[in-house]
């Protein structure tokens, strides 16, 4: 079994264990009952059965001796009690057993294994039309990530090290921690600028980093929404010596970037926003790529932001309705893809004032981000509407 699927394996236990205890607490005051009964904190206990907690070793496993008291303190049968120690037990036993061993792993096989198992999970929780594996796979790599960086043995590898910041870094700003995101995308940046180009054979992959540590820095500064900064990066990115050899293949991703920098800036041209999807079309047209259908799409979702902020309700509602009508039928498109492009749909409806429209659609996008875990969506979501959201949002938390 790889380290993968044990780190997998320990958090099937751990969701186990969470979907038992809320089924044992669903009454009004359970929760802080069984806190009082066990002598730790309604915080604590909250932590427990939070899956979108950020710490992915610790509080958020209970130890031994307080899995028992929890086990013990609930209205079970013994083989139901058995089932939730066991299950408590082995989620923190995987999660540590990974940890004590990965040096020695790390040493006995080669590391590129490892990190192609980590690409394939981080895309498959992009690009999967189910947004339960969506958000398993992110926690997965989101775990992996840290425990890989950890390890010294790991930086002797400065270009696997990039790989693994810049894979936690989408992670984290998808499960709304930008500013560790933030972080990991300046790790990636002052590894890539400490190495030369001339050291390495493969001067594509060292090209696609470069390129991909300005973005990293960009899309963490977007979802701060410090929207000047990214802009920023994007131009560094766009004026960078290895954007002359990658131009056909990141112009496309680059330039999304640069829209959604580009609409939340206070002013900006709709002229500039239109030239920016005019070249992703010119690209995407001309690329032998499945996934430029879904990338052009996204550069136009962005548009029609950028159309919706300047007021244009014409050109929004036009555009929005040709790529509705392309929702499902664009390859590749995940949780993430829909739950922006269903935010979009429901913004425009609320500037038009359509209330039963934008609920659908809303209602739509949250059920998306709820079900994938996709944190950022949802605050940002709040931060848009906030009140008028409480009764929707409450509503969907309960189900989901």
């Amino acid at each position: 079994m790889s380290i993968l699927d044990r780190i997998y394996e320990a958090q099937l236990h751990r969701e186990v264990y969470i979907a038992i205890l809320n089924s044992m607490l669903q009454g009004a005051g359970n929760k802080r009952h069984l806190a009082e009964q066990t002598g730790i904190t309604q915080q604590y206990l909250s932590y427990l059965l939070n899956p979108r907690t950020d710490d992915p070793y610790n509080f958020r496993i209970p130890n031994p001796r307080i899995a028992e008291k929890i086990a013990n303190a609930l209205p079970l049968e013994y083989e139901q009690r058995e089932q939730l120690l066991e299950h408590m037990y082995l989620a923190r036993d995987g999660t540590s057993q990974v940890a004590a061993t990965l040096h020695s792993e790390l040493l006995a096989h080669p590391i590129e294994n490892l990190l192609a198992e980590l690409r394939a999970a981080s895309q498959e929780a992009n690009f999967t039309a189910d947004p339960q594996i969506a958000k398993a796979k992110n926690l997965l790599v989101r775990d992996t990530c840290k425990m890989l960086l950890a390890h010294a043995i790991l930086y002797t590898y400065p270009l696997h090290t990039v790989e693994v910041c810049l894979l936690l870094h989408d992670v984290q700003c998808i499960l709304n921690q930008a500013a560790d995101g933030l972080y990991y995308a300046k790790f990636a940046r002052a590894m890539m600028d400490s190495l030369s180009r001339n050291d390495y054979r493969n001067k594509e992959r060292f090209d696609s980093y470069q390129i991909q540590v300005f973005r990293a820095e960009a899309m963490a500064y977007s979802d701060l929404r410090l929207y000047q900064e990214a802009y920023d990066k994007c131009l560094e990115a766009e004026m960078s010596d290895a954007m002359r050899y990658q131009a056909e293949i990141y112009i496309p991703q680059l330039y999304r970037d640069k829209l959604q920098a580009l609409g939340g800036r206070p002013r900006f041209a709709l002229s500039e926003a239109e030239g920016l999807v005019a070249r992703v079309r010119e690209v995407c047209d001309g690329a032998n790529n499945n996934f430029a259908p879904l990338r052009l799409f996204m550069a136009n979702q962005y548009l029609a932001r950028a159309y919706l902020k300047h007021g244009n309700i014409k050109k929004t509602k036009k555009l929005l309705n040709v790529l509705f009508d392309q929702l499902n039928t664009i390859p590749h498109v995940g949780p993430l893809h829909r739950t922006m492009f269903l935010k979009t749909y429901a913004k425009s409806r609320w500037e038009e004032g359509d209330s039963t429209e934008w609920e659908y659609f809303l209602r739509l996008a949250l059920s998306y981000a709820l079900d994938a875990g996709l944190a950022h969506q949802i605050s940002d979501i709040k931060r848009t509407y906030g009140l008028t959201l409480v009764p929707l949002l409450a509503e969907l938390t309960s189900t989901h």
